[in-house]
């Protein structure tokens, strides 16, 4: 008789449904991260990002998509910021010789400016990161700011751009020579924003993360300038007149604010990785502007005050960028880097660039003068130092 090919003791069963499977399963990332088996037994990456697949948490991370920065859970952070900002501020022009502007002849001058020193800021921040990879997060950074520059010619060479021509004009000791002996700035900067943002964390591969946000900004910056114009009397070295001239500016804004990041770590380290973020934002500003100026001349017994105030508002594009390194142990992290930020259109300063009736400033109408506007960016580079803890 001829064996039957379906009796049960032919049939050795090794799994069935009711049992649990003594291999675990494998999912589609686990089996694209995978490590191989060399010929001598090494476990090897066919991710050509992974310099050291085999070392530590670098299996770890390749098996796991969201690996490294998805552990769900909270996290703080703080940061130490060591910044300048820029923006053009030129309170005077210098001529080279003792003659005036004369079209017949060549005349050299050199612009004199004042920039802001290096001083301290502080930023903060927490948020939370969920299983899913996504995380959203809070931060406050808060920098101020301040420079000053002073500049003297006994030839009395100094051309004042800040002041009020007419007034000049009109001073018996601030017009008697081609400018004034004396010119002296001082700039101040407090910064203030923060933001609300809603990210999503990625694994390209074992080494390389990414993370997206959007989210949104509130911002106000405070702008103050301060020049002061003097000629001294040669004997008693007095200031026999002077005039003093203050701008502020007062920003306040709200838009949308969006960028990611990248994380590479060095050769496959678990500790050591470099960084860079990007984000741009929009802000619809309204800004508050208010200039006064205040002159003296003893001599011509000139005094006068001017106060120019407007309100505006416009749309700041803000572009900012960082790149640093940083070193991960347990739950703690440090980092450090540098970083770039412009925000555009936030200098609006108004000025008299022109008088029509100079022989009397103080009666002056209003359709005798000339009002410019000087638009510009303001810029900040500088340092920072960060150290934070996931729990």
């Amino acid at each position: 008789a001829f064996p039957s090919y379906f009796d049960l003791d032919r049939v050795v069963p090794t799994w069935w449904p009711s049992r649990t499977s003594l291999s675990p399963r494998v999912s589609e990332m686990e089996m694209r991260f995978g490590s191989v088996v060399d010929e001598e037994g090494e476990q090897v990456s066919p991710d050509p990002w992974c310099s050291e697949p085999g070392v530590g948490c670098a299996d770890a991370c390749c098996a796991d998509p969201c690996c490294p920065g998805c552990c769900p859970g909270f996290y703080v952070f703080g940061e130490y910021l060591f910044w300048r900002a820029h923006r053009s501020c030129r309170p005077h022009v210098g001529l080279t010789t003792t003659g005036t502007f004369d079209p017949n002849e060549n005349t050299v001058v050199e612009y004199g400016g004042v920039d802001y020193d290096w001083d301290s800021g502080v930023r903060v921040g927490f948020g939370h990161t969920m299983a899913s990879c996504w995380d959203v997060a809070f931060t406050y950074t808060y920098f101020s700011n301040e420079g000053d520059a002073f500049t003297d010619d006994e030839d009395a060479r100094l051309i004042p751009l800040a002041a009020h021509p007419g007034w000049i004009a009109a001073s018996s000791s601030l017009s008697s020579s081609p400018g004034v002996e004396e010119a002296s700035a001082a700039l101040g900067l407090d910064y203030h924003t923060f933001d609300i943002e809603l990210g999503r964390q990625f694994q390209f591969c074992c080494s390389l993360t990414g993370r997206a946000f959007a989210g949104l900004r509130a911002t106000q910056i405070d702008q103050e300038s301060y020049y002061f114009y003097a000629n001294v009397d040669s004997g008693t070295t007095i200031i026999n007149a002077y005039d003093e001239v203050s701008w502020s500016s007062e920003m306040h804004g709200f838009g949308f604010r969006g960028g990611g990041s990248l994380n590479w770590n060095i050769c496959g380290s678990c500790h050591w990785s470099l960084f860079s973020r990007t984000a741009i934002s929009l802000l619809l500003s309204e800004f508050e502007h208010q200039r006064t100026e205040v002159i003296l001349d003893d001599a011509s017994g000139l005094r006068g005050r001017l106060i120019a105030t407007g309100e505006c508002h416009d749309i700041v594009p803000v572009m900012e960028l960082a790149l640093g390194i940083r070193y991960d142990h347990g739950c703690c992290w440090l980092a450090a880097g540098y970083e770039f930020s412009t925000w555009f259109n936030m200098v609006n300063d108004i000025r008299f660039a022109t008088d029509t009736n100079q022989d009397n400033p103080i009666a002056q109408e209003s359709e005798t003068q000339v009002i410019a506007i000087d638009r510009g960016n303001l810029s900040f580079d500088g340092l920072f130092v960060t150290a934070g803890v996931d729990f």
